[in-house]
């Protein structure tokens, strides 16, 4: 992944024959395999699953901005459909189990897995879907901008939310296509109100508008009891959808990092969202750049975070850039410089 590589990416055939040598030395340490940003295919994908099979060490594989299509995808899921249940040990069953399985096929022990900018198509996403209902090994799934349509969300959400109970990180920002009715916002719903593993789920590029917002924070946030971040970013979430926000806010006690960039909250929705930033005891960072916000939000935001930190629960790092401050020496502009000075007279340390 270097400038000095840039013409000289690695194919499927060098994926093949690094993927040959793993499985030949299976007892290699070898703990991460980046391949990010090459030009490996279905054959190299197929043949480097294998390999992670094979090699028990092998935890991390980052094969972003490839060449993956459904086929390859689908070998993937395979082998990740054949990690042990047991793979991840502590407890006396846990153990108990694995010696009655210790001559089963050893299966993969991913845990990371980057498979982000390749034309997964739906085919691709639905075979990890069923691979999540029995991989047990896996904790970070990233499938960003991999060509995802409605059948292929509702599967992944629906597979988050019956049969998985290990993944903490799932990314499905920028499907290639969604509902104009908000209709897939269900599965994801349903995802949050049920799962107890998630930590982190990435939304963005969804096209949301504040139903589907309403949506996941009722039947979602609002029953979620692990989540810790949450990425809505790039939706077209308006000032209706204030309320929604500043619910999930108040309800959930666990959600740390919001993410609600280039939406469309304007000022009505950034008051909203406000008024419930003093009640929220959980919250460490929130990002509302570019959503058209004025001086009558910002300062409403200002006091927002004041009172925060009279209740002792500050946060540490907020987001505001591309709204409209005004000229400077603004009510917006001493607003937050007002209050800033107040976090930094109470030790609080906000960027």
């Amino acid at each position: 992944n270097s400038s000095r590589l840039f013409e000289n990416r690695v194919t499927d055939a060098q994926a093949v024959a690094l993927a040959h040598a793993l499985r030949v030395e299976s007892d290699a340490p070898v703990r991460d395999l980046d391949l990010s940003y090459n030009r490996i295919g279905d054959a190299g994908a197929a043949a480097l699953a294998e390999a992670c099979g094979a090699n028990a060490h092998v935890e991390s594989l980052n094969l972003r901005g490839n060449e993956i299509g459904p086929a390859g995808c689908a070998k993937i899921a395979d082998v990740l459909a054949r990690a042990p249940r047991c793979a991840i040990v502590g407890t006396s069953e846990h153990l108990e189990a694995s010696e009655t399985n210790a001559r089963a096929p050893a299966g993969t022990r991913l845990r990371f897995l980057d498979l982000a900018h390749n034309p997964l198509d739906n085919d691709g996403g639905a075979a990890l879907a069923g691979a999540l209902r029995a991989n047990a090994t896996l904790t970070h799934l990233d499938l960003e901008r991999t060509d995802l349509g409605l059948r292929a969300l509702s599967a992944l959400c629906g597979a988050v939310n019956e049969s998985n109970d290990t993944l903490e990180f799932l990314s499905l920002e920028n499907p290639r296509e969604f509902s104009v009715a908000d209709e897939h916002a269900w599965p994801a719903a349903r995802a949050l109100g049920a799962n107890a593993s998630l930590k982190t789920l990435k939304c963005g590029k969804w096209g949301l508008k504040h139903e589907g917002l309403e949506t996941i924070v009722a039947y979602g946030l609002c029953e979620n009891k692990t989540l810790e971040t949450l990425d809505l970013r790039c939706n077209r979430v308006d000032e209706l959808g204030g309320a929604h926000v500043a619910r999930a806010l108040r309800e959930n006690k666990t959600l740390r990092r919001l993410n609600l960039e280039e939406n469309k909250l304007g000022d009505a929705g950034a008051a909203a969202v406000a008024a419930a930033l003093g009640e929220t005891t959980s919250l460490l960072r929130l990002d509302l750049r570019c959503n058209g916000i004025g001086g009558p939000g910002l300062i409403a935001l200002a006091d927002g975070v004041r009172a925060m930190l009279e209740n002792d629960a500050p946060p540490s790092e907020l987001r505001l850039w591309g709204n409209d401050f005004g000229a400077p020496g603004s009510a917006a502009a001493v607003a937050w410089r007002d209050v800033l000075a107040r976090a930094e007279a109470l030790g609080a340390a906000i960027k």
